[in-house]
């Protein structure tokens, strides 16, 4: 008989590449995540959401007092490829978003996603907050049509977005959803919209068209504020605007407000 021993180090090292799976269901046992290794062996992960269901949120900011991040928070980091099963109705909030205080040194640290690939499902009608930030590589997310709600900072600092496609069945674009994603140049708002949240498309320095559907309701403080709009037509359904929605916009000519207007 013979017997080979490896080194502690390649034990552990093979240890870390066995795929690791979470409940991250609403309610228990309905939804699982499951973090794989990306093949090559570079650190990378891909994580995967499977089940029925709607998921659990999470707080993305850990203190002493308080832990309710994602369970695979300390890996976010290195995850670039999320994969949303059928049968997963939203994503919950900060799933993809991990910050802690450290009292030693007094310094406040944040973890993103290296994110290349996102793949969403039909039926899901709900993205969480945080969920694709900071994700500065992302240059194309479908989002399902099924999508009603699209919450705060979801899309925060997505630099590589070239286009976005609302869905038809969407009804509010949540606070700084889309903020500073300055790769984008031009959107459409669905009339099914009728909320655009403070700073929901902020510092998109390239964003030069906007297009509002009739039925939009408000649009809320610094909307559109430092984009590259050249006009914006205001359409008569709206009844509330925020303070300086246009606010260091250098090249807007004109604002046009539809009659009869509800302002």
């Amino acid at each position: 008989m013979m017997l080979t021993f490896l080194p502690a180090g390649a034990v552990s090292a093979f240890a870390e590449e066995n795929p690791l799976t979470y409940d991250c269901g609403e309610t228990p046992n309905t939804v699982t995540a499951t973090l794989s290794p990306n093949s090559g062996g570079n650190g990378t992960y891909t994580l995967t959401i499977t089940g029925n269901g709607p998921m659990a949120n999470y707080d993305g900011y850990k203190t002493s007092s308080n832990n309710s991040c994602a369970p695979w928070c300390e890996k976010i980091q290195n995850i670039t490829r999320l994969i949303v099963g059928d049968g997963v109705t939203t994503l919950g909030d900060d799933i993809l978003y991990y910050g802690y205080y450290d009292y030693s040194s007094d310094e406040s640290y944040f973890f993103h996603p290296d994110l290349h690939e996102v793949k969403l499902p039909d039926g899901l009608t709900c993205i969480g907050a945080s969920a694709f930030c900071y994700s500065s590589d992302l240059d194309e997310v479908k989002i399902p049509s099924t999508v009603t709600k699209i919450k705060d900072s979801a899309f925060w600092g997505c630099t590589g977005l070239t286009k976005i496609e609302l869905p038809p069945q969407l009804e509010e674009v949540g606070y700084n959803s889309f903020y500073g994603c300055s790769g984008l140049t031009e959107i459409t708002i669905p009339s099914s919209v009728k909320t655009i949240r403070s700073g929901a498309f902020e510092k998109c320095y390239n964003l030069e068209s906007v297009t509002l559907s009739e039925g939009i309701r408000e649009i809320g403080t610094e909307a559109f504020r430092s984009t590259n709009l050249k006009s914006l037509n205001i359409p008569k359904s709206v009844k509330k605007l925020g303070r300086d929605i246009v606010d260091g916009c250098q090249h807007l000519a004109y604002i046009t407000i539809e009659a009869p207007s509800q302002l």
